[in-house]
C-alpha cells in the first residue's frame, strides 16, 4: 500500500527539493558540458518559485498591505544587505581579478542596479543571481493581489493572462524592467499552479512507489530530450528559446525534482543536513560566489592548479559545488544566530 503524504513529510519532501535546486543552481554557475548547463537552465529557477507557490496559503484577515510589509522584510531587507555585502567586496576585490578585471563598469552602475533590482547588463555584477528575490516578491505581491478570493477556475485563467504577458514580452518587447517584472510575468505560472494544483500533486505522490519510480523515469528521459532540443535557457536574460516548450519542459522538471525528492526522502527519512541547508538556500544564493573565489584562491595558489581545471573537468566541478556548499556552512550558523528574523527563520526559544 502507498504511504500517505502528511504535512510534516511534505515539509521535509521540499527540504530535498531545495537541497537538490540550490545545489543545482551553484553546479550551473561552473563551467559544465553545454548540455548539462542547459538542463540546469531549463528548471531550476521554475523550481524555486514553484516550491515558493506550494508553500504560499493565504492569511486570513491579512491585507494587501500587510502582506507586502511583511514580504518586504523577508526579501527585500536581506536583498539589500546581501548587495551592500557582495558590492563592498566587489569594490575592494571582485573587480580586479577574474573575468570582472576585463570589464569597463563605473563604480555607480552597480549601486543604480541595486535600486533598479534587475541583473542584466551588469546591473549586479558584484552578485547577480540576487535578481531572484525581487523578483519573487513582485510575484508574491501580485499573486496576492489578483488571485485572493478567486475560484480555481478564475484564477487559471489569469495564469493564462500572464502566460499571454510573459509570451509577447518575450517577443516583441524585450525590454529588462525594474525588479524583474517582465521575468514575473512567467515566473508567476510556475508559483500559481504549484499553489493551485497543491492538492494534486500530494495526490500523485500517494499512488504507488513502483508507479512512481516508472514515472520518474519517463519524466527523466522526456525532460533531458527537451532540455537538448530547447537549448539554453534563461529567465533573467528573457532568454527561452521555444517559449511554449520552455514553459512545459519547466514544469517537467519540477515535476521531475519533486518525485525524485519524495521518493529519496521516503528511503532516508528526514535529515539535519537536508533540512539545514534547505533553510539557508539564501544564504547559498547571495554568497556562493564568496565560496568559488575561496576554492579558486586554494587550488591556484596553494595548491598550483590550473585555472583551466575549472573548464575541462566536470567531476571537479561537480565536487567545487559541494564544497562551495559547505564552505558557507559557518555564515549560515552567524546568520541563524545573529540575523534570523531577516531571512524569516523564527528564533529558538531560549
Amino acid at each position: 500500500m502507498a504511504s500517505i503524504v502528511n504535512r510534516e513529510q511534505r515539509v521535509y519532501f521540499l527540504d530535498y527539493a531545495k537541497f537538490i535546486g540550490i545545489y543545482l543552481m551553484v553546479l550551473g554557475h561552473l563551467e559544465l558540458p553545454q548540455d548539462i548547463k542547459n538542463s540546469i537552465y531549463a528548471f531550476h529557477m521554475p523550481l524555486f518559485f514553484a516550491i515558493s507557490g506550494y508553500l504560499f496559503s493565504f492569511k486570513k484577515n491579512m491585507s494587501a498591505k500587510d502582506f507586502i510589509l511583511k514580504r518586504g522584510k523577508q526579501l527585500i531587507i536581506p536583498y539589500l544587505i546581501f548587495n551592500v555585502i557582495t558590492y563592498i567586496f566587489w569594490l575592494f576585490v571582485g573587480r580586479k581579478f577574474g573575468l570582472d578585471s576585463t570589464e569597463d563598469i563605473k563604480l555607480y552602475k552597480p549601486v543604480i542596479g541595486i535600486f533598479y533590482g534587475n541583473g542584466n547588463n551588469n546591473f549586479l555584477i558584484h552578485d547577480t543571481v540576487l535578481w531572484f528575490l525581487p523578483c519573487l516578491f513582485i510575484v508574491e505581491t501580485i499573486y496576492f493581489i489578483f488571485f485572493r478570493n478567486k475560484t480555481k477556475i478564475i484564477s487559471v485563467l489569469l495564469l493564462c493572462c500572464f502566460l499571454a504577458a510573459g509570451f509577447l514580452d518575450y517577443k516583441f518587447i524585450k525590454i529588462n524592467l525594474p525588479w524583474g517584472i517582465d521575468t514575473a510575468f512567467t515566473a508567476i505560472v510556475f508559483y500559481g499552479l504549484a499553489n493551485l494544483f497543491k492538492p494534486g500533486i500530494i495526490k500523485l505522490l500517494n499512488i504507488p512507489k513502483l508507479n512512481l519510480g516508472i514515472l520518474t523515469i519517463f519524466l527523466f528521459l522526456a525532460f533531458i530530450y527537451l532540455s537538448t532540443l530547447n537549448g539554453r535557457v534563461d529567465m533573467l536574460a528573457l532568454a527561452y528559446n521555444n517559449y511554449p516548450l520552455f514553459i512545459f519542459n519547466a514544469l517537467l522538471g519540477v515535476m521531475l525534482c519533486l518525485l525524485v525528492s519524495y521518493l529519496v526522502s521516503e528511503g532516508l527519512g528526514k535529515l539535519f543536513v537536508i533540512e539545514y541547508i534547505a533553510k539557508n538556500t539564501i544564504i547559498i544564493l547571495a554568497f556562493h560566489a564568496f565560496g568559488f573565489t575561496i576554492i579558486k584562491a586554494v587550488t591556484y595558489y596553494l595548491l598550483k592548479y590550473p585555472m583551466s581545471i575549472y573548464e575541462t573537468n566536470l567531476y571537479f566541478n561537480i565536487f567545487v559545488a559541494a564544497i562551495t556548499i559547505l564552505i558557507l556552512v559557518p555564515v549560515m550558523i552567524l546568520w541563524d544566530r545573529y540575523f534570523p528574523a531577516i531571512i524569516g527563520i523564527k528564533p529558538k526559544a531560549k
